[in-house]
This record gives structure tokens, sequence and C-alpha cells, in this order.
């Protein structure tokens, strides 16, 4: 389902080495059928090799009710 962003959101990046990184966004967005939802994700990631990187977050969506929800992806690049 495709969903809207509001036109911003606020990003932090932190560092912890070259190939370790931990991320919080917080943003809008605005769905045909939930209408317009702020969510925070909170994100860890590795990258094991120059073009890849594996990541683990969180999507913290407040819609009538907070819910979470758990992601982890790999992603290759060439």
């Amino acid at each position: 389902m495709p969903v809207a962003s509001s036109g911003g959101f606020t990003q932090l990046r932190y560092l912890v080495s070259p190939r370790f990184f931990a991320e919080g966004r917080y943003e809008g967005t605005d769905s045909p059928t939930g209408g317009f939802v702020r969510d925070g994700v909170l994100l860890l990631g590795y990258g094991p090799a120059h073009n890849s990187r594996r990541t683990l977050e969180d999507v913290i969506q407040h819609s009538p009710q907070t819910t979470n929800t758990m992601n982890l992806q790999f992603t290759v690049a060439y």
C-alpha cells in the first residue's frame, strides 16, 4: 500500500565505527486508509562489506494506539 510522506523528517545518525551505526528518525506519513500518522524508527546497522549492510529496525507508530514493528533486512547494492 503506498503512503505519502509529510515532506520532511528528522534523523540522527551515530557512527560507532566505520561499519557499525545507529540511527533514529521521526517522520509523518499519510496513507489512504489510516490517515496521517507520526512514527519513529530506531535502527542498528552493520556493513560487512563496502556494498552491503544488515539492518535491524523498530518502527514505533502512533495511530490511535502505539504499535511496534520489528524489521530485519539484508541489502546488497551494485
